[in-house]
């Protein structure tokens, strides 16, 4: 499983798509030993890999315990999307540069595809990925290759964040409309009408996502 690549690298990536592809839980502990077997190399290479996990805050350790998936608070959502925003808004102008718009017109083909759907866990799981290509394009079309790869280590923990929320069908609904719309913005060079859209866009997720926290936080104080 593990080829040429840093191993440490390769250890990394693995582990890091468990949490994204929410295999592992916000909170689980993470077995070294079961993980070491799974890619039949030694321990080594995995604790070096979860100690640049930890330093770029996917997981956190406690001594003499070990090592456990970063169990994100409501502070960090507020980090994140800060983050998040200040990235994209600065990177918006990039995208309407022609070049650019090729990949934004064929991913608005994608999503059209999916108006009036019935939606099932397989079209949501589609129409997050399609809104998550559309945030990472955003940035992508900066052409900065340092800053893109901050921003992806940032969109991932919101991924993984993510992983908490129950989002109701209005929530996709309203996916749909923000990426035709903002994607038609750009494509159109409507500046203005797209900084609104992605700024609507924020922070009606960023709300979702905080009452999806919320109503979390309630359901484990009930269980408790």
């Amino acid at each position: 499983m593990i080829n040429k690549k840093s191993l440490v690298t390769q250890c990394y990536d693995f582990i890091l798509n468990e949490f994204i592809s929410q295999r592992m839980k916000l909170g689980e502990k993470l077995n070294i030993n079961t993980i070491s077997k799974e890619l039949n190399i030694s321990q080594t290479p995995i604790r070096e890999a979860l100690n640049r996990l930890e330093k770029d805050g996917f997981v956190e350790s406690f001594q003499n315990i070990g090592y456990y998936v970063k169990n994100f608070q409501k502070k960090d959502i507020e980090e994140i999307y800060y983050i998040r925003e200040l990235i994209e808004f600065s990177s918006l102008r990039f995208s309407f540069e022609e070049g650019n718009k090729k990949y934004f017109k064929k991913l608005l083909i994608s999503i059209e595809k999916m108006k009036n759907i019935e939606l099932n866990q397989e079209i949501r799981r589609k129409f997050i990925q399609i809104d998550s290509s559309l945030h990472l394009a955003i940035v992508k079309s900066t052409e900065n290759k340092r800053l893109f790869s901050i921003y992806k280590k940032i969109f991932n923990i919101f991924l993984i964040i993510n992983q908490r929320a129950h989002y109701n069908d209005m929530y996709y609904g309203l996916i749909y409309d923000h990426c035709t719309r903002l994607i038609n913005s750009i494509i159109l060079d409507d500046h203005d009408n797209a900084r609104k859209i992605l700024q609507e866009h924020f922070r009606i997720s960023k709300n979702y996502l905080y009452e999806e926290y919320t109503e979390h936080k309630n359901r484990v104080s009930i269980l408790k």
